[in-house]
């Protein structure tokens, strides 16, 4: 009685349920669009005969109505996703070289390309468009397109292609949920701007103000190693990030807070609080600051990127600061739940979006976990108490994206206590301080100075993040789980979770279940792994890379003579599949040090040819096939020759 009491206390509960069945119905079962859409209407029609009229139903013809709802809103999602997917239109074989498009998102100069996103026209028509990502070639980055431009460029839509290595990242599916199928190269020189945008959008204000915005700190403290931080700290975005900075704030557990989330959303309407205090005492102040606090919030979420994490924050202090508004008290979890269905109805792909989960899952976490934890220790002092807060934040949001965490990037930080202490507090006066620095934007002399201070906070964030990073730690960075571990993990929270809360032992016994399975599962696999003996040719263009592997060792055959190259390649292509497959010990050899290194190779007649044996197979790799064409034409007629 007590959970139904719980489910009814959130009202939009059921209907997020049945939303999210929908979507993820989709991808299984198939229905006309039209279908659907008769069904949704006469479901409505059902549900609004009986609000209007007044029907009742007898209690054991009750479930009825809540059957209909359920259909209502499984057919919503189904149908907005169906919508979704008809909007991702394949291109015409007979397209032509150069086609015309408006620039969608500001460029990301790196490793000299630039790479944004685009609406390129399928015919005369606008209204008919596929969205691409471009790559293109640039020499000088300060002549590249500008996002709202309307340019011509020489290129024909290539279709993203399906990994072609096992366990490697599906980056064309995580581009399909983002509605762009296609990417398109284009050479330095090979691109005109057509007509800058008549009329600014605003998406394409707020994008031209932080680009704006960024030109002004750059002109300031151009080539500041830390600006990359501060780029992702306060816009958004991570493409500034040097490789070994964002190695330290991944193995810290610290990198939630180079995403705008909840955290920045809420020091932001701190400060605009503060600002604009004096506007309630005006005739219908209290609306008219909610507006202004709440209109500034959703800018500043579009100057961002409008990415999940920040748009269900911005959603959530909005539905928060109107219930104050109107002088009704809001539960969280129905705050969660309204804002999660909203974000559904208009991006429902995001519900495949790792960003998605983690931040919902995240705040439900700390909602349920932290005051329980908190509870178990009252610190002597405010100092202790201001550091048992924040770690108890942080135990709380560890324990509820764990199986996430593990599921989608393999590791778990086990030093994430000790950074978010230091980092947390550091974030909070950095964001203070950015704000502050927007405020004096016109004053020159203020803003370079409290630009300075911030830059000095982040180097000493980052160089305590590389001394952590570098403590000593057990090896938890290469875990792997299945779905059905994941699964299992997600079973065993949740059956501790209804513990907790209900107090019933059936819980506590479905999730020691669930964590039985979760053991075996892992247990059947690591046993599965010791009796591997597989050869695995990886799909690299420009190198040969071969994978031998018996049990839990493994030797990669390559023929890179970069090692810098070599590493990014077997991070990035080969690193999933090491890992999956339970993968401990590994050596590399190159062909060309084969002789040095002798791993069992034997040359065979041409150039850079070898052979060599694996188990019971013999592997020939040739860097000389011609060779071996020639001669066997050679042998060939001298058979003939000798036979007449």
């Amino acid at each position: 009685m007590e959970m139904i009491k719980d489910i009814k206390s959130i009202p939009v509960f059921r209907p997020l349920i049945g939303l999210v069945i929908g979507i993820l119905a989709y991808k299984w079962i198939t229905f006309p669009f039209q279908w659907l859409i008769l069904i949704i209407i006469a479901s409505f029609i059902f549900l609004s005969s009986i609000l209007i009229f007044r029907l009742a139903f007898k209690p054991g013809l009750s479930w009825i109505v809540g059957f209909v709802v359920h259909v209502f809103f499984i057919c919503t999602g189904m149908s907005i996703m169906c919508r979704f997917y008809a909007s991702n239109k394949p291109i015409p074989e007979d397209l032509k070289e150069f086609r015309v498009g408006v620039v969608l998102t500001e460029p990301v100069v790196k490793n000299k390309f630039a790479r944004f996103e685009m609406s390129i026209f399928l015919d005369s028509i606008a209204e008919e468009y596929i969205k691409a990502q471009v790559l293109m070639q640039v020499k000088n980055s300060f002549v590249i397109p500008q996002a709202g431009q309307l340019i011509v460029l020489k290129t024909k839509p290539e279709k993203i292609q399906a990994p072609m290595n096992p366990g490697e990242f599906d980056y064309a599916a995580y581009l399909e949920n983002m509605g762009i199928l296609y990417r398109c190269f284009v050479k330095d020189g090979e691109w005109k701007t057509l007509a800058h945008p008549k009329k600014l959008t605003l998406k394409f204000l707020t994008l031209k103000m932080k680009n704006q915005l960024w030109e002004k700190i750059e002109n300031l403290e151009g080539g500041n190693r830390n600006l990359g931080v501060l780029y992702a700290i306060s816009l958004g975005s991570k493409d500034l990030l040097t490789s070994e900075i964002r190695e330290s704030y991944i193995v810290t557990g610290t990198m939630h807070v180079l995403v705008v989330s909840g955290q920045h959303i809420a020091l932001i309407w701190m400060v605009l609080s503060y600002i604009f205090y004096w506007v309630k005492e005006l005739r219908w102040g209290k609306f008219i600051q909610f507006f202004l606090i709440i209109g500034l919030i959703w800018f500043y979420a579009m100057m961002t990127g409008m990415t999940a994490s920040v748009v269900r924050a911005s959603a959530m202090f909005t539905l928060v600061s109107l219930g104050k508004i109107i002088q009704k008290e809001t539960s969280i979890y129905n705050s969660l739940c309204v804002s999660a269905f909203i974000l559904l109805l208009i991006s429902p792909q995001w519900l495949a979006d790792p960003g998605f989960q983690l931040s919902y899952i995240a705040v439900l976490s700390i909602v349920f976990f932290q005051p329980k934890i908190l509870f178990l220790w009252t610190p002597p002092s405010w100092l202790l108490q201001k550091i048992w807060e924040i770690t108890s934040v942080s135990i709380a949001a560890q324990i509820g994206t764990l199986p996430l965490t593990l599921f989608y990037f393999n590791r778990f930080p086990p030093w994430f206590i000790l950074s978010n202490i230091l980092v947390i507090p550091l974030v909070t006066i950095i964001m203070i301080l950015f704000i502050t620095m927007l405020i004096f934007l016109m004053i020159p002399l203020v803003f370079s100075i409290i630009l300075k201070v911030i830059l000095f906070l982040i180097g000493v964030m980052n160089a305590s993040l590389m001394f952590i990073e570098g403590l000593p730690s057990p090896m938890m960075d290469n875990i792997y789980i299945t779905n059905f571990q994941m699964f299992c993990f997600v079973g065993t929270l949740l059956g501790i979770i209804f513990f907790m809360r209900y107090k019933k032992n059936n819980f506590l016994i479905l999730g020691l279940i669930s964590l039985l399975f979760f053991i075996s599962d892992g247990n059947l696999r690591k046993y599965h792994s010791l009796q591997q003996r597989e050869i695995v040719l990886f799909s690299i263009p420009g190198k040969m890379i071969i994978g031998l592997f018996e049990g839990s060792k493994g030797v990669f055959i390559h023929n890179s003579t970069d090692p810098i190259d070599f590493e990014e390649s077997i991070s990035f292509k080969c690193r999933p599949y090491i890992i999956r497959k339970g993968i401990d010990k590994i050596e590399f050899y190159c062909i060309y040090d084969s002789l040095e290194h002798d791993p069992g190779f034997t040359r065979i007649p041409g150039n850079q040819n070898f052979i060599f044996k694996f188990g019971c197979k013999s592997v020939a790799i040739l860097n000389d096939p011609e060779f071996f064409c020639r001669h066997a034409v050679f042998n060939t007629l001298r058979n003939r020759n000798s036979y007449s």
